[in-house]
Parts: structure tokens; sequence; C-alpha cells
């Protein structure tokens, strides 16, 4: 994995290890492990996040906002904060699949809101992370950006958004050169970067926890 590669057989064991991890730390315990054509992937559904910019026919009323109906019941504070800032929960459900021509794991999603209808693709560019914005700056085209679009999955000829896989590899490599990636950490640390980009990275604890109590 020197390159910031890894195989599909590798990649498989790590799935495995993976979903194992519930037995070590609650982040792993709503990801299932999933089988197509003998090709592993992950599964993690009804991941909520709060979108900071919506189109203008997606309007939660106050009734729905002060009801609780587009944010969790238990998060009164972020409801407040969210509310006032013209934010909503949508759902996403996350995939990690492997790209046999990248030779690296890719994360394809879908977003919906709180109604079943689906986010589009300028709403989910629009509330990339600030990680994300830099990345498209520094290796992406500007005026096409290419680092999210909407493509068929490979494994259920399905529709969904992917963070498209090119710079995955060498953004890899250049952690390899300033940290010690074997073993599972790959995937660990790999998470910590592409879900990143969706701010649904780990916080620097918890990533220090799961490298800690999962053994490479």
């Amino acid at each position: 994995m020197e390159s910031g590669k890894l195989s599909e057989s590798t990649f498989h064991k790590l799935v495995e290890k993976w979903v194992e991890g519930h037995k070590h730390h609650v982040f792993f315990a709503d990801w299932k492990c999933k089988t197509v054509g003998g090709k592993y992937f992950l599964e993690n559904v009804n991941v909520a996040r709060y979108h900071q910019w919506k189109p203008e026919n997606v309007k939660p009323s106050e009734s729905e906002l002060l009801s609780g109906e587009f944010f969790p019941e238990d998060d009164q504070a972020r409801l407040i904060e969210h509310s006032s800032n013209g934010g909503w929960l949508c759902l996403y459900t996350l995939h990690i699949v492997y790209s046999p021509v990248y030779t690296v794991p890719v994360l394809y999603f879908k977003a919906i809101h709180r109604d079943g209808s689906p986010c589009t693709l300028e709403e989910v560019e629009r509330n990339l992370s600030g990680a994300a914005t830099e990345m498209i700056q520094n290796h992406y085209n500007r005026a096409n950006n290419t680092l999210i679009s909407e493509e068929e999955h490979p494994l259920l000829g399905l529709p969904y958004f992917v963070v498209h896989p090119c710079q995955t590899g060498n953004r890899m490599a250049e952690l390899m050169r300033t940290s010690v990636v074997e073993g599972f950490d790959y995937l660990i640390r790999w998470w910590s970067l592409v879900g990143g980009l969706l701010d649904l990275e780990m916080s620097p604890r918890l990533l220090s926890s799961l490298l800690t109590q999962i053994d490479s």
C-alpha cells in the first residue's frame, strides 16, 4: 500500500474487519457488508447530514421546524441553530466500493430530503465541506467540478453520486509519507479523508481512538 492504493482482495479483508469493528467501537455499528456477484461493499443508510443551502422549492414550514420534523428530537440546540440559518436535515445512504481501475475505495452515495424527494447534484455541491472546496481549487477544473458527479453504481446499476477517486491514491500516498498506515489503518484514514469532503469526517479524538482500539 506504499503507493496509496490496495488490491481488491485486501479491500475485501478490510471490509470484513470494518464490519467486525462494532465489537470494539460504536462508530462501526451501522455499517453492513453487502455482496453483489462476489464483490464486497460497505453500506450505511439514513446517515443524517445538515445542509446549509437549499433550493427555493424546499422550505420547511415554521411548524415543521418547531416540531422537530426536520431534525432529531434530541437535538434541540442544532434545531435552533440550523432553523435560524436556513439549514435542514437530509438523509444519506453511503456505499464504500472498490474501484479496480483506480485500485482504491470509492464513496458512492445518495441523498434525500425528509419527504423522500432526492437532493440534486447542485444541492450536494453547494453543501460540500471546506476541505472539498480546497481540493476542487487545487486539483480540479474550477469551471467543471468533477469532484462530485452522478454516475451509475458499478455494482447496483443505479444512479448514485460519487466522490471521484482520481486524487485518492495520491492523497493517501502523501499521508503515508508522514504517518505509518498499515492494514486496517488504511480504511480508517481513507474514511477520515474522503468522508471529510462531505463533512462526515472523524474528529481527531475519534480517529485516534479507532486507530488504537482496532488492531492493524
